[in-house]
Parts: structure tokens; C-alpha cells; sequence
């Protein structure tokens, strides 16, 4: 009697209810096409740290997680960061899907003594204001006062 009660109980923990899911991530851009990237799930609760890579079709899936916040972070070069958050409270899987966007562009213009020098010449000879504002340095903006410091 003892043995039945006991693979009774084994076969209830064993198809008992975990505390973990399952997460499906599909990663995509603007156009809906898949971006094969490295996706990286945080949960400072859990204590977990854990990074998952995408295939060709864009998914990935992280498997046992410990039910709990998940910070997610994907980082791709030629696009924008993207940080998420997701609750994984089931057994079941979760899906969650991630569209990238374009990376915004950044544009360094140095503009030299010479070019700004140049710029003040066209402007001073407008106005006594932009003259005035045209000294860049060892030069004063040249009109009918030209004078090299």
C-alpha cells in the first residue's frame, strides 16, 4: 500500500506545476523583416543573467526561466537600443516580439578658423553686429577696417 501512495505522489510532482517558463522572442525591423542579434534577459529578482542569440528567421527561445520581471536589452549595430520589460508567470511559453528601429544618424561638422573667417567676411559687411561677432582670434573680419592681430 505504501508503494502505490508513493508512485502516486512521484507521479504528481512530476507533472505538478513548475516555476519556470519558457520565452519565444522574435526580433524583427521596421520592414517586418527577421535581424539576427544577441538578445540579453536580466532579472535582478531571480538572479538571472542570461543571453540568448537569434537564428536566421530572427527567434530565439530562452528556456526555464524562473517566474519573474525580465529586463531584456538587444543592441545591433546600424540600429537603435532597444530595453523591455516582460512578467513570465506561466508555464506556457511567452511570446514576445521586438521590432528595431534605424539607428539615428550623427553628423560632425568642424568648421576651421579659415571657414569661419570666411563666413564672417560675407556677413560683416552687412552689419557692424556680425563684425564685431566675426573675431576669431588672430583676424577681425575684414571690410573697409581689414586688419590682420
Amino acid at each position: 500500500m505504501h508503494a502505490h501512495l508513493l508512485a502516486v505522489v512521484l507521479a504528481a510532482l512530476q507533472f505538478g506545476q513548475s516555476n519556470t517558463g519558457e520565452l519565444r522572442l522574435v526580433v524583427t525591423d521596421q520592414a517586418g523583416l527577421p535581424v539576427q542579434t544577441a538578445i540579453e534577459l536580466i532579472s535582478e529578482a531571480n538572479e538571472v543573467r542570461q543571453r540568448v542569440e537569434t537564428d536566421r528567421q530572427g527567434t530565439a527561445v530562452a528556456r526555464r526561466l524562473p517566474f519573474g520581471m525580465y529586463h531584456i536589452d538587444v543592441q545591433r549595430e546600424g540600429f537603435a537600443t532597444f530595453s523591455g520589460l516582460i512578467e513570465i508567470r506561466s508555464a506556457l511559453p511567452t511570446e514576445y516580439h521586438i521590432t528595431l528601429g534605424l539607428a539615428p544618424l550623427q553628423t560632425e561638422v568642424t568648421v576651421g578658423v579659415e571657414d569661419t573667417f570666411s563666413i564672417c567676411t560675407r556677413r560683416a559687411r552687412r552689419t557692424a553686429l556680425a563684425r564685431r561677432l566675426c573675431n576669431t582670434g588672430r583676424r577681425h573680419c575684414p571690410g573697409d577696417r581689414c586688419q590682420t592681430s
